[in-house]
C-alpha cells in the first residue's frame, strides 16, 4: 500500500489532472491508516482532498464514488457507503472493490442475505479475486465447513501469501482454538499481525503481547487483574477517539467487567447512541455489546431498557443463525442471552459448544452475565477444560518460538520466553 501510495503521487506530480490517480490515492491512504487509529483523522483528511479534486475532474468516476464509500465505512455511516458503492458500480458493474464495500455495508445494517448475493457476484465476476476469496472462506468457517476453508486458504497462497496465510490464522484462531497454529500462520503473514497478539495473550505470554500492540495493553492490564491501569488505558482511547463507537464500547467493556456498572453505563448508551437505529455497535462483538447493555441497565434498574437492547441482541443474534452460522461468537451470544433470560441449561449448552468450536479465552467465562453460573459445577469443569487446552497451547507456542522460528530477524521474543522448554532434540 505504501509503494501504491508513491506510485500515484508521482503520478499526480506528472499530471495534477489525473482524476483517478486522485481517487485511488484517497482510497489507498485510508486503507493503509485502517488499524492505526492515531493517524487516521489526518488519512481522511488528505483522502477527503483527492476525493474533490477527482469529483471536480470527473463527477460520476466511479473510484471517487469508492472513495466516498470507504470514508462513510470508517465513519461508521452504512447508508452512505452503501450508496456510494453503488453508484460506482453504475459507472463500472465489474468493479471488484466497490462489491466489496457494498457487501460490507449491507451486512453490517442486518442485510445478510443481499450481502451474501453480492460476495456471490464477485466471484463469478472474477474467480481470481483475493477479496472475493477471503469473504467466501469466512463465510465457510462462519458455516463450520473448516476443511474447505483451509482448501481455498492454500489456493490463495500462489497469488497473495499474505492473504492466504492471514486466511489460515483466522480459522485455526476463530474456527478451530489452534492457537500455535494460529501463530504460525500469522508470523508468516506478518510479524504485526493482530493474530500475533491475540495468541501471545491468550496464552498468557503478556509482554510479549503488549510489546506488539500497545493499543490493546488495557486488556492485557485487565488480565492480569491491573484493572485501574486497564481502565485508564481505556478511557484514554476514548479521549483521542470521542466518536469511535468501536473504542468507547472496548472501554465500557473494560469498566463492566472490572465491576464498575455505574460509570460504564453512560458510556454504553453512548457508543449505543453512535450504532444505526435498533441495531447494535457494529462488529465482530456487536452482538456481546448490546447483551452487556443489557446487564448493565438491569443492574440499575431499568428492567424495560434491558429488554430493549436484549431485544437487539437477540434481533441481531438470529438473522445468521438462520442464514446457516456456526461459529464461537454465535454460541458465546447464545450463551449470554440464555445466562440473561435465567436459563442455566442452555446457558452452559452454548457455552461447550464455543468451546468445542475454539473458544480459548478464559476472561470469557468471567462476563459478569454469568455471575449466577460462577459456581455452576458443569461450568467450572468447562472452564478447567479450557485452562487445560490453553496449558497445552502455551507449551506448543513457546517450542514453535523457540525451536521453528519463522519470524525475521528483526523481530525476536524476549530471551526468557524461552526458558525452561525442552531442548530440541527432545522434541
Amino acid at each position: 500500500m505504501e509503494g501504491a501510495i508513491q506510485h500515484l503521487e508521482r503520478s499526480l506530480s506528472l499530471d495534477n489532472s489525473f482524476a483517478p490517480a486522485h481517487a485511488q490515492l484517497a482510497i489507498a491512504t485510508m486503507l493503509l491508516t485502517s488499524y492505526v487509529q492515531t493517524e487516521r483523522e489526518e488519512a481522511r483528511r488528505k483522502a477527503i482532498r483527492h476525493l474533490d479534486r477527482a469529483q471536480q475532474l470527473e463527477p460520476d468516476l466511479a473510484e471517487a464514488h469508492a472513495g466516498r464509500a470507504v470514508l462513510a465505512m470508517y465513519a461508521n455511516d452504512r447508508e452512505s457507503q452503501i450508496e456510494h458503492a453503488r453508484r460506482a458500480l453504475a459507472s463500472n458493474p465489474n468493479y471488484i472493490d466497490a462489491m466489496n464495500w457494498l457487501s460490507i455495508g449491507l451486512g453490517n445494517l442486518g442485510r445478510y442475505e443481499e450481502a451474501h448475493a453480492i460476495q456471490k457476484q464477485m466471484l463469478v465476476t472474477d474467480p481470481l479475486t483475493i477479496v472475493g476469496r477471503l469473504n467466501y472462506i469466512r463465510d465457510l468457517r462462519s458455516r463450520g465447513r473448516i476443511d474447505e476453508a483451509h482448501e481455498i486458504a492454500d489456493q490463495l497462497l500462489a497469488r497473495s501469501p499474505t492473504a492466504g496465510y492471514r486466511a489460515h490464522a483466522q480459522i485455526s484462531l476463530w474456527s478451530e482454538g489452534k492457537l500455535a497454529d494460529t501463530l504460525s500462520w500469522a508470523l508468516r503473514a506478518s510479524h504485526n499481525e493482530p493474530y500475533v497478539m491475540l495468541v501471545f495473550y491468550a496464552v498468557g505470554e503478556y509482554e510479549e503481547a503488549r510489546r506488539i500492540d500497545a493499543q490493546g495493553a488495557h486488556w492485557i492490564d485487565a488480565e492480569e487483574g491491573h484493572w485501574g491501569a486497564a481502565v485508564r488505558a481505556a478511557q484514554r482511547n476514548v479521549q483521542l477517539y470521542p466518536d469511535s463507537a468501536q473504542f468507547i464500547a472496548d472501554a465500557v467493556e473494560v469498566l463492566y467487567r472490572a465491576g464498575r456498572i455505574d460509570e460504564a453505563l453512560p458510556l454504553y448508551e453512548r457508543a449505543h447512541d453512535l450504532a444505526p437505529e435498533g441495531r447494535p455497535v457494529s462488529g465482530l462483538f456487536g452482538t456481546v455489546y448490546a447483551m452487556q447493555l443489557a446487564l448493565a441497565r438491569r443492574k440499575t434498574g431499568d428492567e424495560e431498557g434491558a429488554q430493549a437492547a436484549a431485544q437487539i441482541a437477540r434481533r441481531e443474534h438470529a438473522a445468521p443463525r438462520t442464514a446457516g452460522e456456526k461459529n464461537l461468537i454465535r454460541d458465546m451470544v447464545e450463551a449470554m442471552i440464555a445466562a440473561f433470560d435465567n436459563d442455566p441449561d442452555r446457558a452452559f449448552a452454548a457455552m461447550q459448544s464455543a468451546v468445542r468450536r475454539g473458544l480459548r479465552w478464559s476472561m470469557s467465562f468471567d462476563d459478569p452475565i454469568f455471575e449466577d453460573l460462577w459456581d455452576e459445577p458443569r461450568l467450572v469443569a468447562l472452564r478447567q477444560e479450557v485452562d487445560v487446552m490453553l496449558a497445552e497451547e502455551h507449551e506448543n507456542v513457546l517450542q514453535l518460538i523457540c525451536f521453528n522460528n519463522p519470524v525475521p530477524d528483526e523481530w525476536q521474543p524476549m530471551p526468557e520466553t524461552c526458558e525452561g522448554v525442552v531442548e530440541q532434540n527432545d522434541l
